[in-house]
């Protein structure tokens, strides 16, 4: 019989390796973090609620789509690259349910679209149900014998990411700018968690993948690699949030008030996801110069 795997990845084995361990240090640590959220918020014991079912969705939801995506979308040449392969249709699936939430909170700011519905609690079911189904559609059709499956997924990938990148980077700035539209303070504007972490520093991140990366594959496999690089950087964030806030929720209430009041927070996960960003990009680029030297 003929080996019917394809190839659906330009990227050395490192990066892909390396996405594929930051996702499941994210998951791990994202369960935790929204565990240990729980057990504040309701210390004599779990009750139904809405906070309780979007906490447990938002721990259930990232296992389900690379589960989803695992069995689904079964291209690739290798076990590794199906790993990548579904971690990476996993994120298009959280992109996905990010922009549905976005939709979802500017259509509830002027309309009460849950008025009369039966939802009550499940609420938070209602976007994730909306982003599974799109997301089933989406790997269904990427998943259907194509000439170039690379491409197609390439595409995927680098639109709904950067369409949910853009997406919250607007809900975020406009939220920001109605807080402030009557202070005359502009650095507490441009140094807000809501602008730094989730805004400014996956475009640096981009920004730098892009400039280093190859241009010998061309302009989408250039933008793929730097999008991928990028979600690697963001894990790096949200990892090192996920400790830090750890580390703060041992404090007194009074101590946690004063960490939050330096902005120590977002200096903390700033400094340290960049730096290791920096030695990804470094010793990645050293590996790759090294294999391509080698042939």
């Amino acid at each position: 019989m003929k080996n019917n795997k394809k190839s659906t990845s330009t990227l050395p084995k490192n990066i892909q390796l390396t996405f594929v361990t930051a996702a499941a240090i994210a998951l791990v640590m994202n369960a935790i973090y929204y565990i240990g959220l729980l057990l504040r918020v309701y210390p004599q014991g779990m009750r139904l609620s809405q906070f309780s079912v979007m906490a447990i969705t938002l721990i259930v939801l990232p296992a389900l789509l690379f589960v989803i995506a695992y069995v689904v979308y079964k291209k690739g040449s290798s076990q590794l690259e199906r790993f990548f392969n579904a971690t990476l249709l996993a994120t298009v699936g959280l992109a996905i349910h990010t922009i549905i939430l976005i939709i979802e909170r500017l259509l509830t700011q002027h309309y009460d679209i849950y008025t009369g519905m039966p939802v009550g609690t499940w609420i938070p079911l209602v976007s994730v149900s909306i982003a599974v189904a799109s997301y089933l559609v989406i790997l269904l059709t990427l998943s259907s014998p194509k000439k170039n499956p690379t491409r197609c997924l390439q595409l995927t990938a680098v639109a709904l990411v950067v369409v949910a990148f853009i997406a919250n980077a607007i809900f975020n700035i406009s939220s920001l700018v109605l807080q402030h539209v009557d202070s005359d303070n502009v650095t507490n504007l441009l140094t807000n968690p809501l602008l730094i972490t989730p805004v400014v520093l996956p475009i640096a991140f981009f920004a730098t993948a892009y400039l280093t990366a190859s241009k010998a594959n061309g302009r989408l496999s250039r933008l793929f690699t730097a999008v991928v690089y990028t979600l690697v950087g963001t894990l790096a964030i949200w990892i090192t949030t996920v400790f830090f806030n750890l580390g703060i929720w041992t404090l007194s209430i009074g101590d946690a008030a004063s960490v939050h009041a330096l902005d120590l927070p977002t200096i903390f996960t700033a400094f340290l996801s960049l730096a290791v960003y920096t030695f990804l990009i470094v010793t990645h680029n050293r590996t790759t110069k090294k294999k391509a030297t080698k042939k």
